[in-house]
């Protein structure tokens, strides 16, 4: 979308513009690859832009052209069309970085399998399900209130979970774990949606059989191939 400019008219895409940079070698190939007439000082390196325009003639009929870096490789032809042979319409793409290019993070995507793309969404995922485990020991493992007017300590660490542990205190003494707040539910409700969104790249939970209704084998074995 960066680099295409298209000019509608009432009912019928009237002249196009694409507008792209590539490298001499790129350009150079280009030209010999159609047939164009090749410039005698043509440049060997660096990059150029590349104009391709399409319009209507005077007859009407669609003709095309193209420049490459100042040169004309290819003068105004017509062709056997009754419409400009383009098909356009808004696709998405990069508005904000223009097109893909070298420098472009999109491209250290290229050649991965689809679950690749979850790696920071599983990243999060195992973050999110430490934290859930933390808070699951802090309810299981409180911390604890120790009101003694004596100058040693009733519990010591070390021997807070062994088993068959005895404790002693005066008669004003107490012990009280101090009071946890309860766990969320929206915690829950987070990791469920996290999870929805790593099937997207990832297995379905149908392929573990994790589904609230019967369906097909045939289904099962689609759905298990897509990944």
């Amino acid at each position: 979308p960066i680099e295409v400019y298209p000019d509608f008219g009432d009912d019928e895409l009237t002249q196009c513009a694409h507008i792209y940079n590539v490298s001499a070698t790129a350009a150079r190939r280009k030209i010999q690859r159609n047939g164009w007439s090749m410039p005698a000082n043509f440049r060997t390196v660096g990059n150029m832009d590349i104009y391709d325009y399409w319009r209507f003639d005077d007859a009407g009929k669609p003709a095309n052209s193209v420049v490459i870096d100042t040169h004309l490789v290819k003068p105004e032809t017509t062709d056997l069309f009754e419409q400009i042979p383009i098909f356009i319409s808004p696709v998405a793409g990069l508005p904000d970085k223009g097109s893909i290019g070298t420098k472009i993070q999109a491209q250290q995507h290229i050649g991965e399998g689809i679950v690749a793309t979850n790696e920071q969404l599983y990243k999060r995922y195992n973050k999110q399900w430490t934290f859930a485990t933390q808070l699951l020991r802090d309810v299981a493992q409180p911390r604890w209130f120790e009101r003694s007017a004596g100058t040693e300590a009733i519990l010591r660490p070390e021997d807070m979970f062994k088993r068959g542990g005895v404790f002693r205190g005066g008669l004003q003494d107490t012990i009280e774990p101090l009071p946890v707040p309860p766990i969320p539910v929206e915690l829950r409700t987070d990791r469920f949606d996290v999870q929805q969104m790593l099937q997207r790249g990832g297995f379905s939970w149908a392929v573990y059989g994790n589904v609230m209704q019967a369906i097909s084998g045939y289904l099962m074995s689609q759905i298990a191939s897509s990944v």
